[in-house]
């Protein structure tokens, strides 16, 4: 009896350990640095489902987009990383990967090629903390860590415990949210240059090789024979930042990989890039590093395969996503609404003076496709407000005097003001106590994807003769 009633403690206090860890451990789950949602995610992922699993570092995670592999190919994919992930790190990533995956490769990513010692704690952390604990976890934190400084990555309360003081509403609400996620480990990144800016054409001159840090070729051979024993092929791939210092480090990973017949595809030697890629160079890239990959196998294209319909649906959220960057490049009226016609966004539009005046044939017209029914082109100087969702009329209001509105849509309280030339020159929408209009003269517009639950855009059009 008496030793029922122990197991029984013992099994409630580590109930309660392991729900405090839960709670109080970091959760990196916002953009730019989500790695609590792609190591999470990888575990979401259905089990021998990828055809490639990416491994590294924020260069890889930031540069490939598995939806375009997706879109473009058919090619199911993951990135598997963390930031500033050394080879010793990517090692135990790509043994935690092979027991859960059977890819046709592991595609390694190699910018952190020479890394002469252990990294700092800080990287430690963001790298172990997510991986489950378990043998390759444990043999991660014995191998790695030095002796006397391995309680915190063993028992991770150690150093979370004081954590409650900054825990904040993301946090709170990932720990009930599916772990699923839809840009599969990909983090979008608004850095560097949208066209990739101008290639280097002195990189591909570089011939000189450096002399690798004993560390990382140890544990580049690790991988390689790592993989051969489970019997999963390797490819090494460097993404392009148009680092020519670095280059002669890229230029000895070649030898190593053709050393053990590992293919390698060295992008900085012919692409424009930056450390970390902007989302619509990542696509251009992303397809290149597709082309290879079809290249070397013959991959079977599963966009109309059912069994993968949730592929589709996930493409869709990085597609959404990138849309909101194109949108917030627009200048015209026009082709902003154009961009918006057809799309599943609710659109909230509020006029500050003038709006109509000078609106083109066009620009109504496309008003009326969105689900608009005033012509505005006749009500200049009017107040004017409209909420309208994929040819929806949620509210339209046109007066002399003040329009508002005020609702709930989609679980968000919106409320709207729009003052033409005569009521007072002002232009609000507020969705959940902030304000988005930019409150300039002419149309103040908001747009809210329900899908990725996020304001998309805010802009504002002054339309003139």
């Amino acid at each position: 009896m008496i030793a029922v009633r122990i197991a029984v403690f013992l099994g409630c206090v580590t109930v309660l350990l392991y729900g405090l860890t839960v709670l109080l451990k970091d959760k990196r789950v916002t953009f730019d640095y989500d790695t609590t949602r792609k190591v999470e995610g990888f575990y979401a992922e259905e089990k021998n489902s990828l055809d490639f699993v990416f491994v590294g570092s924020s260069q890889m995670f930031t540069t490939v987009v598995p939806a375009v592999l997706w879109e473009e190919y058919g090619i199911t994919s993951y990135d598997f990383g963390a930031n500033e992930q050394p080879m010793y790190l990517s090692y135990y990533y790509i043994k935690e990967a092979l027991k859960y995956q059977d890819p046709k490769a592991i595609v390694l990513e190699v910018s952190y090629c020479n890394t002469p010692d252990y990294t700092h704690e800080g990287v430690l952390h963001i790298n172990l903390d997510d991986l489950r604990m378990s043998p390759v976890k444990l043999e991660a934190i014995f191998d790695i860590i030095p002796k006397g400084e391995r309680l915190p990555y063993l028992f991770e309360l150690a150093k979370y415990h004081d954590t409650w003081t900054t825990l904040d509403k993301d946090s709170l609400s990932y720990l009930t949210a599916e772990k699923h996620n839809p840009y599969k480990g990909y983090t979008p990144s608004l850095d560097g240059f949208p066209d990739g800016g101008i290639f280097n054409e002195d990189i591909p001159k570089v011939t000189e090789k450096a002399q690798l840090a004993d560390l990382s070729v140890k544990y580049m051979e690790k991988i390689i024979a790592l993989c051969k024993e489970e019997g999963v092929d390797l490819l090494f791939l460097k993404t392009p930042n148009d680092h020519i210092q670095n280059q002669p480090e890229y230029n000895a990973v070649a030898d190593i990989a053709a050393a053990h017949g590992v293919p390698y595809l060295d992008l900085n030697r012919e692409m424009s890039g930056q450390l970390h890629n902007h989302v619509f160079h990542a696509e251009t890239i992303t397809k290149r590093i597709g082309q290879w990959l079809t290249d070397l196998y013959e991959i079977e294209d599963k966009r109309e395969n059912p069994e993968y319909a949730r592929w589709n649906e996930d493409a869709d959220y990085y597609y959404r996503y990138a849309h909101q960057l194109r949108l917030n490049e627009i200048e015209s009226f026009e082709e902003y609404l154009a961009e918006l016609t057809g799309k599943d966004y609710v659109v909230c539009m509020a006029v500050n003076q003038d709006g109509g005046a000078y609106l083109s044939e066009e620009a109504v017209s496309l008003m009326h496709q969105l689900g608009c029914q005033w012509d505005v082109s006749a009500a200049g100087g009017k107040s004017y407000l409209a909420v309208v969702e994929n040819g929806m009329i949620h509210a339209e209001a046109c007066s002399e005097e003040v329009a508002a509105y005020e609702n709930r849509i989609y679980d968000h309280r919106i409320s709207m003001v729009s003052q033409g030339a005569q009521a007072g020159c002002n232009a609000s929408i507020v969705v959940d106590g902030t304000e988005y209009a930019p409150n300039e003269k002419g149309f103040n517009v908001v747009v809210y994807d329900p899908k990725l639950d996020m304001i998309l855009s805010s802009k504002s059009f002054e339309i003139t003769d």
